[in-house]
């Protein structure tokens, strides 16, 4: 979603529990952190499921490289305990 117009106002409408914020890291990368955040943001990311303000956030680097099966697997993992110790 957008950070301005429309989009901006659908957002402070949700849950900020399924709301997540792209935002712009230092050395150029990009970071999704749980929560609607105004420094730095990109857009605005909405989720079927809560993250219940669990601490996990995700680095989106510079390089721009698509995640290896490896790396997909960490990512989900990473999610997945979250999810149970939820």
């Amino acid at each position: 979603m957008e950070t301005f117009g429309d989009d901006l106002e659908l957002v402070k409408s949700l849950p900020a529990s399924q709301l997540w914020t792209v935002v712009d890291g230092d050395g150029g990368d990009q970071w999704i952190l749980t929560g609607l955040h105004n420094v730095n943001r990109i857009c605005y990311l909405i989720t079927e499921v809560a993250h219940d303000w669990q601490e996990i956030e995700f680095r989106i680097p510079r390089r721009g490289h698509a995640l290896t099966g490896l790396g997909l697997l960490r990512q989900t993992n990473k999610l997945g305990r979250f999810m149970t110790a939820s």
